[in-house]
């Protein structure tokens, strides 16, 4: 049995084989297809199920549900070093600073009063996917467990066996700006 990790969680889940062996068996990693449908970056490095899923999607390729622009574009090198370069997947700036490149608006929208901590700490990445997921938003989770997950690590707020309606129902940002307002957060 192989344990993955996808979207930051570490799972079980019965795998004959490695991710990456498990994919290479019915898709040729070096054939020219293969490397034009990823830019020529070698994804074979990465962790195929990070961008597809493995069992069905309403999108071509199998690529997740909801899909960064740039990823969608096949705009890799507006994020990742050059293909020339010898780490071509490394980025070519850390995790807020390359977010903020092209969310200008968001970036200036987030300096309110209050801000919420993976933000005011310029961690994009600990909510929101840099290539794709099956979450609105490009998110790691859905709306409701991230916030949960969240709010039982720092400060025990949430008590899941009993959640408020509009929480159940619609998520934190219900009520609350995942990023920054002008009113304190609780």
């Amino acid at each position: 049995m192989f344990a993955i990790q996808l979207m930051g969680l570490k799972m079980n889940i019965n795998l004959m084989k490695p991710e990456i062996e498990l994919c290479q068996s019915c898709h040729s990693f070096s054939e020219d297809k293969f490397k034009k449908a990823h830019k020529g970056y070698p994804v074979q490095n990465g962790k195929c199920m990070g961008c597809h899923t493995p069992h069905s999607s309403t999108n071509e390729k199998l690529l997740r549900e909801s899909i960064h622009l740039p990823l969608n574009l096949g705009q890799c090198s507006s994020c990742h070093l050059p293909l020339t370069d010898p780490n071509p997947l490394s980025v070519i700036a850390s995790d807020s600073e390359l977010c903020y490149k092209c969310h200008k608006k968001e970036e200036a929208k987030f300096k309110d009063i209050y801000i919420h901590h993976p933000v005011g700490e310029g961690k994009c990445l600990s909510c929101h996917s840099s290539h794709a997921t099956d979450f609105q938003k490009v998110t790691l989770k859905d709306k409701i467990a991230l916030c949960i997950e969240m709010s039982q690590e720092k400060e025990n707020l949430l008590k899941v066996s009993n959640l408020h309606a509009p929480i159940k129902e619609k998520g934190c940002t219900a009520c609350h700006d995942p990023h920054a307002s002008k009113i304190l957060m609780v």
